[in-house]
């Protein structure tokens, strides 16, 4: 579940979804870390999920940025670290795929 002020929204996964992992650029990961790292699974796995089906967040980007940093700290990722995959991705969706 994602609880926002007005809304919760209800992310449903079956037992055999597939995604790729963290889509990390290979000249990033020296810094960042390996798209299969453990704690990436989790996070990049519910983002994917929300980006795939966008009506289960009401078509909110800013919402599926927030709650993938969300989960990457919760996953033991560092602040710094996920502020820079945050705005990674969130500029990424901003000019490319959420459209």
């Amino acid at each position: 579940f994602i609880h926002t002020k007005n809304k919760k929204h209800i992310i449903p996964f079956k037992t055999n979804y597939l995604w790729d992992g963290a889509s990390i650029p290979f000249l990033f990961r020296p810094l960042i870390g390996k798209k299969g790292s453990l704690e990436f699974l989790f996070p990049s796995m519910v983002h994917d999920k929300m980006c795939e089906e966008r009506h289960l967040i009401d078509y909110d980007r800013n919402l599926s940025s927030k709650v993938f940093r969300a989960l990457l700290i919760s996953m033991g990722v560092g602040k710094i670290r996920a502020n820079i995959m945050y705005h990674a991705v969130d500029n990424f969706q901003k000019f490319k795929s959420w459209n």
